[in-house]
């Protein structure tokens, strides 16, 4: 069953299948299959160094302890802030209405985008859709899994089709010297002076 995400522009929603668009899809890819003598694929094996034993990746798998050495199950880890409080845990959003909101390109460029998603259109609110469809851009909460943070996601158009930015949003701190404390001369370059094989 295809994953879809609700979203809503003044009480009216629509929806969207989504598909994650990653390089792999973009551009393609090789992978090196190895087989033995009689044509079967040979699965990939570790040798653990000290001991010589021979363990596949199935073979192991990783969890959580704490400072003695106990198992905790994930549903007991809790997080913290950076004061101590402890983190609300925010659901999953694919499936459930999230309202949008209005947000500038300069906002817009200001989040990190982690993923990019293919959007197909379910049910389109004729509203949103002729905003998108006008340039506009609008921002929601995203999670595709359960988390204690949620991330920030931008819905826009481009040429043809519609795609979700995800990501955090993230502050730019400039700083700069004033005007009166900018040296007299600066020194400048030729551009024989730049050796590249020295970078």
């Amino acid at each position: 069953m295809a994953r879809e995400i609700l979203l809503s522009l003044d009480k009216k929603a629509s929806s969207f299948a989504i598909s994650k668009v990653d390089r792999k899809k973009l551009y393609g890819f090789k992978k090196r299959i190895y087989l033995d003598e009689k044509g079967i694929e040979c699965p990939r094996a570790n040798i653990e160094e000290e001991t010589g034993i021979v363990f596949f990746n199935s073979d192991t798998s990783s969890c959580n302890v704490d400072f003695k050495g106990n198992f905790l199950d994930k549903k007991d880890i809790e997080a913290v802030d950076e004061k101590g409080k402890e983190l609300k845990k925010h659901d999953s959003t694919l499936g459930r209405e999230v309202p949008l909101s209005s947000i500038s390109v300069e906002d817009a460029l200001n989040i990190q985008i982690n993923s990019v998603y293919y959007l197909e259109p379910k049910e389109f609110d004729s509203k949103l859709k002729t905003k998108l469809d006008q340039g506009e851009i609008y921002r929601f909460d995203f999670n595709y899994f359960s988390d204690f943070k949620l991330e920030d996601g931008i819905i826009l158009k481009a040429e043809q089709d519609y795609f979700a930015l995800i990501g955090r949003n993230t502050t730019c701190h400039w700083m700069g010297e004033s005007i009166d404390n900018l040296p007299e001369e600066i020194e400048e370059f030729e551009d024989n002076d730049l050796d590249f094989e020295m970078m």
